[in-house]
């Protein structure tokens, strides 16, 4: 993890060079810690984008998502944690009840048979109207591990 495309607005991410493919029948899943309600920053979002490098898809959770994203689908478990799973349109992965789930689908997303290269970040705000965020060492970033359900 590094500086997210070296920008000054607080993210934090994978290098540009570095992302994931979902498969056509795939899932991503995302955890991560909830900073906000640690008290580690203001504002938090995470989340994931096509890397076509005009992300033209993206899809961001906030903190207030997050607080309803539990550890692998209970969302009333109070963790400092959360958890997200991002699915392809036609995925055969069965997100876990109550769980965070978010289906990339549109028309800006290539079709549901091709793979789907995906940047992740994530970025955290100390003070929002400075776009200034903790030091790097401060911030525990998220990680995503994607899966390919057999077909």
């Amino acid at each position: 993890m590094g500086d997210y495309l070296n920008t000054r607005d607080a993210c934090y991410g994978n290098p540009p060079d570095d992302y994931f493919f979902v498969a056509p029948k795939g899932v991503a899943a995302m955890i991560g810690v909830k900073h906000t309600k640690l008290k580690m920053s203001v504002f938090n979002n995470a989340g994931v984008s096509w890397i076509d490098y005009e992300y033209s898809y993206a899809r961001w959770v906030d903190d207030r998502e997050m607080e309803t994203c539990g550890t692998w689908g209970n969302s009333t478990d109070n963790s400092d944690l959360w958890v997200g799973f991002f699915k392809r349109e036609g995925s055969t992965f069965k997100c876990p009840e109550g769980s965070c789930c978010f289906t990339m689908e549109g028309d800006s997303v290539p079709p549901p048979d091709a793979y789907f290269p995906i940047l992740y970040g994530e970025r955290s705000y100390l003070n929002p109207k400075t776009k200034t965020g903790p030091a790097f060492d401060e911030i525990l970033g998220v990680r995503v591990m994607t899966f390919d359900p057999p077909q």
